[in-house]
């Protein structure tokens, strides 16, 4: 069997993904780049997965946005430990990071490493860029194209 409209199939997806995923919007002091830092210490330093998604997972793939705020995947097993490690508050209004709890094991499906950084597959960051208010959108598209269509 051969998918004969990707685009249109992963369109139609996104419009109806993610209402079982819980997120929790967090303040940290720290910069985007300490942050990530943070989290590419966490499996030595306190034995927790992470897995960037959003504006961080997308820039590893293609860099073409600035960003201000960290997105990442942790087990809701680990939540509690992950903030008391960031050293960041839960918050309302105001976030710089914002941790996602996967509603089961196929958010993260052929994660990868890229640049030290354990980063969700494109297809998942394409459904979590596409939902994600402001240019997390544009991000989610130029991974569509170059990464999973392959349109150079």
């Amino acid at each position: 069997m051969i998918l004969t409209k990707p685009r249109e199939m992963l369109e139609e997806w996104a419009k109806v993904y993610g209402k079982n995923t819980d997120i929790i919007e967090c303040y940290s002091m720290d910069s985007v780049v300490d942050i990530e830092t943070k989290l590419i210490n966490m499996k030595d330093r306190i034995g927790v997965d992470y897995y960037l998604t959003g504006y961080s997972g997308g820039v590893r793939y293609q860099p073409v946005v600035r960003y201000y705020k960290v997105h990442v995947y942790v087990n809701s097993l680990d939540l509690e430990k992950v903030i008391s490690y960031l050293g960041c508050e839960k918050t309302s209004f105001g976030s710089n990071l914002t941790l996602f709890v996967p509603y089961d094991d196929s958010v993260l499906m052929n994660w990868q490493y890229i640049d030290n950084s354990q980063v969700v597959s494109p297809v998942q960051m394409y459904l979590d860029g596409i939902n994600i208010n402001g240019r997390s959108e544009v991000l989610a598209e130029v991974i569509l194209e170059r990464e999973i269509l392959k349109v150079r």
